[in-house]
């Protein structure tokens, strides 16, 4: 079974309910845009790699690096994945501070509502970090009705 496979398995494990599964269908593409404004307002920081010099904010950094793990995992789903993430960061830097202060703390009272209220199951990335990262990736695959292969 493929790594991401087996990830997305583990995480469907612990969002049966239909309740914490709409909660996170919600609330999580609102931390994604929120995070991603949020640490849009760092920046700009210069990176220098031999002649290449770029200088991302805060935003595009998370965005770029989250990418390297995602087209690790599965490359097809990450393609779409990236360029629906790139527009969230583009959303989430229109958005004041405020907006974005509030939605960030709003998606995740959807997150512990939808496990504590109806899961009755403490969130995934409490047993394993790396689900911060496949709760986004599993709720884009839901959304666009897409399996990871299983094969290794």
């Amino acid at each position: 079974m493929s790594s991401l496979a087996k990830n997305f398995e583990d995480y469907s494990s612990y969002h049966q309910t239909p309740g914490n599964k709409i909660t996170h269908m919600v609330g999580i593409p609102i931390i994604v845009v929120t995070l991603l404004g949020l640490f849009s307002r760092i920046g700009p920081m210069t990176l220098n790699w031999g002649t290449l010099a770029v200088a991302p904010d805060g935003g595009l950094a998370i965005w770029f690096f989250a990418m390297i793990w995602y087209f690790w995992a599965d490359w097809k789903l990450a393609l779409p994945f990236s360029c629906v993430t790139l527009g969230g960061y583009f959303l989430g830097r229109t958005l004041p501070n405020e907006v974005l202060g509030l939605g960030f703390v709003f998606g995740w009272v959807l997150q512990f509502i939808g496990h504590y209220r109806f899961e009755k199951k403490s969130p995934a990335f409490y047993k394993n970090a790396e689900h911060l990262l496949v709760g986004p990736f599993w709720v884009f695959a839901h959304w666009i009705g897409y399996r990871p292969s299983r094969s290794t």
